[in-house]
């Protein structure tokens, strides 16, 4: 008969190698950033609350970041959040406040 000990160790061994291999696996990967999938016209212009056509013009102009492979436009939700944020408008408070800070030179004085 066979030491239930040296069975209980085998099966505690195993046990211990497979948990290794699954935190290794779930390590590397949680180091790999995750990859963004990307948009396509539709879901951008649902995502900015636009118009398909409004999407289209703004790229024919290079208004908004896109990439085009053959006839097909697409997006990355960063890329148009970072485009949003980009083009905001101060406030009237902030533009006073910047004029305020805002260094004058001294007029040199005219001679006759």
């Amino acid at each position: 008969m066979d030491n239930p000990f040296e069975s209980i160790m085998n099966r505690l061994d195993n046990l211990e190698k497979k948990f290794d291999r699954v935190t290794n696996a779930l390590e590397s990967k949680a180091s790999v950033p995750d990859k963004e999938d990307p948009l396509t016209v539709g879901q951008a212009a649902d995502f900015l609350n636009l118009k398909k056509n409004s999407i289209y013009y703004m790229t024919s102009k290079g208004l908004i970041p896109h990439f085009k492979r053959g006839k097909y436009l697409y997006f990355f939700k960063n890329d148009l959040i970072e485009w949003l944020r980009d083009s905001r408008k101060s406030t009237a408070l902030e533009i006073e406040h910047s004029l305020l800070h805002f260094p004058v030179r001294k007029r040199k004085a005219y001679r006759v």
